[in-house]
């Protein structure tokens, strides 16, 4: 019996597309173009890939483009990175999950499949957690390297908030992911390769044996 190959078009190679493209190839029987209106990670200056100059990107360095989305109150500009990556070539970095309250009640609304058991396996699977490794709540082997910022790489500014919102009494966390912790304050993961540069998703889905595929 034959089966049929199918030719999937996915338009953009931002953070789900990156992804999604990376998926869908490892089906033999899926024949996969993803097109994005951008140039490829060679055109990644420092603004991308120095974490320290994310700021820098919306500021208009790069292939940034400012689109109009309408509201009740006017017109609203709206940022886009128009690059292999996307938004995850220009954002913050921040790797943060919602609540199991949150996605437990997406599941109670009878939202199948979105309920924190359903959704946890897939958050582990997606990274390679650096400071935590393999637990019930993080993964080891992921292709996204996520780890915190380190006290040497903030700022005098972002040391004072922490230190004083302890001294006001709030618990100081060491995994504002592990919601066991919560309320507190921490440092959020971050996408940092080994080298401490930014991890886009097409760096870390698009392999060169992905692209291959």
């Amino acid at each position: 019996m034959s089966v049929e190959q199918k030719h999937i078009l996915i338009v953009g190679a931002g953070t789900s597309g990156s992804a999604l493209a990376a998926r869908l190839s490892e089906d033999q029987y899926h024949r996969v173009t993803l097109l994005d209106a951008g140039p490829d990670e060679r055109a990644y200056g420092d603004y991308v890939l120095d974490p320290s100059l994310a700021p820098d990107a919306w500021k208009g360095a790069g292939p940034i483009a400012q689109t109009m989305m309408g509201s009740e109150h006017g017109d609203i500009s709206v940022f886009q990175a128009r690059m292999m990556g996307g938004m995850s070539a220009a954002n913050g970095l921040a790797t943060l999950r919602g609540l199991p309250v949150d996605y437990d009640g997406w599941a109670a609304a009878d939202l199948d499949g979105w309920g924190w058991s359903d959704v946890v396996e897939t958050f582990k699977s997606l990274e390679s957690d650096r400071d935590f490794g393999a637990t019930d709540l993080h993964g080891s082997d992921g292709p996204l390297s996520v780890r915190r910022w380190r006290r040497d790489e903030m700022s005098h500014a972002q040391i004072a908030f922490q230190e004083g919102m302890a001294e006001a009494g709030n618990a100081v966390v060491s995994d504002i992911n592990d919601p066991t912790q919560l309320p507190g304050i921490g440092v959020f993961p971050v996408t940092v390769d080994q080298r401490g540069q930014r991890l886009t998703t097409s760096l870390a889905f698009l392999t060169p044996s992905v692209r291959e595929r």
